[in-house]
């Protein structure tokens, strides 16, 4: 009768071997489903990151606080990116590095990766100025005053245009109308 050869296989037995093994399908973790900290000081430093950014952000809810830690994740991953890059790179030649194929391919591999973090990150910027700016809306139409957990994200731009479209803001009636047709009589004499 003839046996497989995984009849035959136990497996790694030493301390060492079984270590190996664990590591052997572990990647550089950019596309993990939760953000990798490799130690309390990456801890720490991330910890840190996240206190800047909620003071500066100011997640109000839910929805804005899951595109919040998006954000977050995508934010590590960019520092792992130059990390990386920073470890492929150490050590090289420049010159001599144009010329090794095996190091150009991981470093094209990690900037594909780093385009697509970029782009989940401006899309979740993109999204939370959006919820904001609304947040702030509603309330500016509810006529209240109380502005304090406003984020910066909010596009100046934005608001104004939304605020000028509102039923509960007057137009300065002396300010241009840009629906006319310009034409050269509703032009402004040159002084």
């Amino acid at each position: 009768m003839h046996s497989a050869s995984s009849d035959h296989s136990t497996g790694p037995r030493t301390a060492e071997g079984k270590a190996r093994s664990a590591a052997n399908a572990r990647t550089h973790g950019l596309t993990a489903k939760d953000v990798i900290i490799a130690n309390p000081e990456e801890q720490t430093e991330f910890d840190e990151l996240i206190a800047l950014h909620l003071a500066e952000v100011k997640p109000n809810g839910s929805i804005e606080q899951v595109i919040f830690d998006q954000m977050m994740a995508d934010t590590w991953n960019l520092r792992r990116i130059r990390r990386l890059e920073t470890a492929l790179n150490q050590d090289i030649d420049p010159l001599a590095a144009l010329d090794d194929e095996r190091l150009q391919s991981k470093l094209e591999r990690i900037a594909r990766h780093r385009t697509r973090i970029e782009r989940s990150y401006f899309r979740s910027l993109k999204e939370l100025s959006g919820l904001q700016t609304e947040r702030v809306l509603t309330r500016c139409t509810e006529q209240s005053s109380d502005y304090s957990d406003i984020s910066p994200l909010l596009s100046t731009a934005e608001f104004r245009r939304a605020r000028g479209k509102s039923q509960n803001f007057k137009t300065n009636p002396a300010a241009p109308d840009f629906t006319r047709p310009f034409t050269a009589a509703t032009a402004t004499p040159r002084r």
